[in-house]
């Protein structure tokens, strides 16, 4: 027989009980205590008893210990495993749940059968505005009926025919503002075996009302960039449009099959590249840019666009999307037969022209660079510039990336790399051309041999 003696040297009430010889001391329903004394046992036998040992420990019947080991073990505090024929209990390797309760954000309630609190958690005495001692022993029902809980909401959750759990929305006034709650119903059976119920409410009101500003937002987003004769999209970092308004849709000429698709597609090499390296800008710093270059369609005059790319972040500020905005300005920017005599005028010089972006990215290149370096326009359009005029050969002077600060230079000796990967010594000039925001658009390089 097990026995225990507590640290004062008193026995403690279950050894009162094993040296009891005719009678018990505690009445058979005082179930609090007997389920008290079998958790002490079994803290002392970690290793698990039988419904025997345990009921000659306590001098019960084996009925008597086995009702209170199913209620326990329906209550989590106890497990048990076969051994043989034999079934060993031992105690849960669990925390009680009602001590976690007080840790979690939801508002979590049990009441018993009648909807009256007997548990509560911290949240809980938030959402309802009470102390503990206050909402105890009170009808949940009644009180949540105060804050709003519709009749037809109070007689699903009594009726006896509902499921054993449920969820759905409800939505109760308290003194700050309204509450939207995500609330679950669960019947559960307590220690004693009585029915009780569990309620679980979360709070979603700033998620509803965050929900309801998006929906606002999308409504006028779509709404704007319908009416707007500007091209407007949507697309992921790896290119794929996600939304199109009805005149980009157009200018595209892909149809139904332009969500989906990457945005690059319809462009030539020289404009896919220009694009990329916004895209990577607007990455990297997650702030806007703008871009103005040329498009060829059709092997037809290039047109002109003005293109400028918002981040959009995720809540983490990372860039999840990216909205584009284009405006075609082929005539503000080709300026009627100013364009054609500007044509004849480079196509003319005997120094090379060329125009970049502010990435290094090239535009343009006339007759006079083609003749200087070699290179014919169609192998170097949409490519780099600094292999072309390398920094390394020039003491690491950058004349693109002092042009984009302000700093430009004049008749400067500069080696650049022909074709063939020649070295060349020529006099360069540098200068920038503004959008109508006076902000830098592009880079323009003029050099000629000494």
């Amino acid at each position: 027989m097990i026995t225990h003696t507590g640290d004062n040297g008193e026995r403690s009430p279950r050894n009162q009980l094993n040296t009891a010889t005719n009678k018990l001391l505690l009445p058979m329903d005082n179930y609090e205590y007997y389920i008290a004394s079998i958790e002490e046992i079994l803290k002392e036998n970690q290793k698990g008893m039988t419904v025997s040992e345990l009921a000659l420990d306590l001098h019960m019947s084996r009925n008597t210990v086995g009702k209170y080991l199913e209620l326990m073990y329906l209550s989590g505090v106890v497990d048990v495993r076969n051994v043989g024929k034999a079934k060993l209990y031992f105690l849960a390797p669990r925390v009680p749940v009602t001590r976690v309760l007080s840790y979690l954000s939801d508002a979590v309630i049990q009441t018993d059968d009648r909807y009256r609190i007997v548990n509560i958690n911290l949240s809980a005495l938030d959402l309802l505005g009470s102390d503990e001692d206050d909402l105890i022993g009170r009808n949940l029902l009644d009180l949540l009926g105060i804050q709003g809980l519709t009749s037809e909401m109070r007689a699903r959750i009594t009726n006896p025919d509902r499921d054993v759990a449920f969820t759905d929305e409800i939505r109760v006034h308290t003194d700050v503002r309204p509450r939207h709650l995500w609330m679950t119903v669960a019947d559960m059976v307590m220690y004693d075996g009585v029915l009780g119920h569990t309620f679980i409410l979360e709070d979603i009101t700033d998620w509803k009302e965050a929900e309801q500003k998006r929906r606002i937002s999308d409504f006028l987003f779509s709404t704007l960039a319908e009416e707007t004769w500007e091209q407007v999209c949507i697309f992921s970092p790896d290119y794929t449009i996600l939304y199109a308004n009805p005149r980009f849709a157009a200018s595209d000429g892909r149809g139904d099959e332009l969500v989906g698709s990457n945005i690059l597609e319809p462009f030539d090499k020289q404009a896919s590249q220009i694009i990329r390296d916004s895209v990577e800008t607007v990455i990297e710093t997650s702030a806007s840019h703008r871009q103005v270059f040329p498009v060829m369609i059709d092997q037809q005059d290039p047109r002109w666009l003005d293109q400028r790319l918002y981040p959009v972040p995720d809540q983490s500020g990372k860039v999840e999307q990216i909205l584009g905005i284009t405006r075609d300005i082929t005539g503000l920017q080709e300026g009627g037969s100013a364009s054609a005599l500007l044509s004849v005028l480079l196509s003319s010089m005997a120094e090379g022209v060329l125009t970049v972006t502010l990435q290094g990215t090239i535009l343009s290149w006339n007759q006079g660079a083609e003749t200087i370096t070699g290179y014919p326009a169609e192998e170097l359009l949409g490519g780099s510039a600094l292999t072309i005029i390398p920094p390394e050969l020039n003491g690491e002077l950058n004349v693109i990336a002092d042009a984009v600060r302000g700093k430009t230079v004049r008749d400067i000796r500069y080696t650049i790399r022909a074709k063939g990967g020649r070295k060349k010594k020529v006099i360069l000039s540098s200068a920038t051309v503004p959008d109508h925001t006076g902000e830098i658009s592009m880079v323009v390089l003029i050099w000629r041999e000494p």
